[in-house]
């Protein structure tokens, strides 16, 4: 950058003029600064646009102009303020936002995030996919930088989708083109297979696990091993031996074995009540792109859709006990006063069988508590569920 593109330099587009602040951030294609709009006196973030990459420019507005027609802010997507060119140079300037997710955590020293927060966060991300879907729009580079806090002071883990400057048209995604960077690389492009926006899908499940256990979910190192890790999690086809590999193409790899070995081991390193969102990463990174869940459907997955376990099996409870009051002069069979535990999804009542079946994973100990508690009580006998098998 020229020396008098610099903080305190004064930009002037047809809108409006802006003064150039410290440096904030490395963006695709570009640097970010601080700035402030002079006449509102209004913190942007403006992004300089590197000589060698000016075309990206463009790339980009003509991006966040797709993405202005669907409403941003409603979205979860950064809000574009004004774009212009200045001395030979492409400035986009963005609203002021709090920090990215990889900063956060790392003040945290990547301690992972509770599974309340990850769902807040998951839930706002997938709202933002499944409006890029709406118009087309491929991210191709979704990762912790790329997600801010809008102002987690004020709005805590409230957050939204940045840096557009990779994005692409669904119809401009073409069979062997390499992007994303290596963590959150999807197989289909590693392994130069047709591509869909399912991209932007395996990116945010890899990044949400990220969340959950405060490390990468694959290796980082090569893609070799990033593969032999999936097949390892998420099932088999034919890979090569690292022999085999060395023959093809001249590359020897160290087998890095210090990835987990399948789902289930996410839940055993946090022994958290996470079954629900395992579930959920599981769909969210199908190996095969065409079966992977899209947003509209992971929008309504149980992980959302069922969201005060508690609170529902005391519903259910009570309502055991108000039949039990009503009912107090039949004869009721043991059968009956069963409670049966099944896999997720919702609550129901069989009035012709007298049975409440609590459809919930209720591994929560104040749960299993109040289970016992009423049903102690009454004399009844109770199954409960085990919670969802994923292997």
């Amino acid at each position: 950058y020229p020396d008098k593109i610099e903080e305190g330099t004064i930009l002037h587009s047809s809108k409006a003029s802006y003064q150039l602040g410290t440096f904030l951030d490395d963006g695709s294609y570009g640097k970010v600064l601080r700035g402030k709009k002079l006449r509102t006196n209004e913190a942007v973030a403006i992004k300089i646009i590197k000589g060698d990459y000016l075309e990206a420019g463009p790339m980009e507005f003509k991006a966040l102009k797709e993405i202005k027609r669907i409403k941003a802010d409603k979205n979860n997507l950064i809000k574009c303020i004004d774009r212009f060119n200045y001395r030979s140079r492409a400035f986009i300037v963005f609203e002021m936002l709090d920090q990215n997710l990889h900063h956060f955590l790392s003040k945290r020293n990547f301690s992972p995030l509770g599974i309340s927060e990850i769902k807040v966060i998951s839930q706002q991300l997938l709202v933002a996919l499944k409006a890029l879907k709406s118009i087309g729009l491929v991210h191709t580079d979704i990762k912790l930088d790329n997600i801010m806090l809008v102002d987690h002071k004020s709005q805590p883990f409230r957050v939204k989708l940045i840096d557009f400057g990779l994005a692409l048209k669904l119809e401009d995604l073409e069979t062997g083109s390499i992007f994303q960077t290596m963590p959150y690389r999807a197989p289909e492009v590693r392994l130069g297979l047709p591509l869909n926006e399912g991209v932007d899908m395996w990116a945010l499940g890899h990044t949400l696990a990220m969340l959950l256990k405060g490390s990468p979910l694959y290796p980082c190192d090569s893609d070799y091993n990033v593969i032999r890790a999936m097949v390892d999690m998420q099932g088999k086809w034919k890979l090569d031996s690292p022999i085999e590999h060395l023959v093809k193409t001249g590359k020897k790899v160290k087998l890095d074995k210090r990835h987990c070995s399948s789902f289930e081991e996410i839940l055993e390193e946090r022994n958290c009540q996470v079954e629900l969102f395992v579930s959920l990463l599981e769909q969210m990174l199908l190996i095969d792109p065409y079966r992977r869940i899209t947003p509209e459907e992971a929008l309504q997955h149980p992980f959302f859709t069922e969201n005060n376990y508690d609170n529902q099996i005391v519903k259910a409870v009570s309502g055991i006990a108000n039949k039990r009051s009503a009912k107090a002069q039949d004869p009721i069979s043991q059968q009956d006063k069963t409670i049966v535990g099944k896999d997720c999804s919702r609550n129901y009542v069989d009035r012709n069988q007298d049975k409440i079946c609590v459809e919930k994973c209720v591994r929560v100990p104040s749960c299993l508590e109040i289970l016992n508690n009423a049903t102690t009580q009454g004399g009844n006998s109770v199954s409960l569920c085990a919670g969802p098998k994923f292997r």
